[in-house]
């Protein structure tokens, strides 16, 4: 009797932690976002979906810096290559494409990304079921320089 409860507590135990961890259909959904880019006042837009047949995740990605205009137009493709890993595209309005590999975490995907002409990394940390913190970082000087931080609301369908 002991062991089957010793069992039952283990296989519970184990299940809720790998229902604790992160996936990429956490953040499916629309997000409206405000934070900083290049030290400027910013607003941000990202839509995550299921795409070609569920075989992937896409982000459609804006974001604009609010006293001049600029910014950046951006989808991306995710998806699965291993347990608690994730590859992707992302393609902008600059002609860049990077390639991305990306970890899931508890609470977060940190996404990897390069080109031959740039490389970072991105967090996407959930607060909540509806907030999300995205802070990017560019590789600069041997070290990962932070150049954009949002919060994000999920939008009400």
């Amino acid at each position: 009797m002991k062991y089957t409860l010793l069992l039952f507590i283990l296989a519970v135990c184990i299940e809720t932690q790998a229902q604790e961890r992160m996936a990429l259909t956490d953040l499916v959904g629309t997000w409206q976002g405000t934070g900083q880019l290049f030290g400027q006042e910013a607003k941000y837009t990202m839509t995550w979906e299921e795409a070609l047949d569920g075989q992937y995740i896409k982000l459609t990605f804006k974001n604009e810096i609010i006293s001049n205009g600029q910014g950046i137009k951006s989808e991306a493709y995710y998806r699965p290559s291993a347990e608690h890993e994730v590859i992707g595209k992302w393609f902008d309005n600059r002609g860049y494409f990077v390639e991305i590999e990306g970890k899931l975490s508890e609470n977060a995907l940190t996404s990897h990304w390069a080109n031959e002409y740039e490389q970072g990394k991105t967090v996407y940390a959930l607060i909540n079921t509806d907030s999300v913190s995205v802070r990017d970082f560019v590789w600069k000087e041997n070290e990962y320089q932070q150049f954009g931080e949002a919060r994000y609301t999920r939008a009400k369908d």
